[in-house]
């Protein structure tokens, strides 16, 4: 039987790319540099994006109600997050399979 490694992941508020004092939620994963922001690929004009807003207090009770359900505590929230930013200036710390 082969045992899948599964990588811890949370939900955190990162500022929108886009759009100019906006929030959105976006997926980060233990020791793998980056995050990953949910919303569409291709917005539609005519469909409302519910993960991304100005009320970033909006934005945070997503990620708590997500994070909730993955019974994440804040300490392994900030250590999820720290070892992502920790790669993203320290590629090279990386495990093979991490990346």
């Amino acid at each position: 039987m082969v045992k899948l490694k599964t990588k811890r992941y949370c939900f955190t508020s990162v500022a929108d790319t886009e759009l100019e004092n906006h929030y959105r939620v976006a997926k980060v994963y233990e020791n793998k540099s980056g995050y990953y922001p949910l919303g569409k690929s291709k917005p539609d004009n005519h469909e409302m994006d519910k993960f991304v807003s100005e009320d970033g207090e909006h934005i945070q009770r997503i990620c708590d109600q997500f994070n909730e359900g993955l019974n994440v505590t804040k300490d392994d929230i900030n250590h999820i997050v720290h070892s992502s930013v920790r790669l993203q200036f320290n590629p090279w710390e990386a495990d093979n399979d991490t990346l």
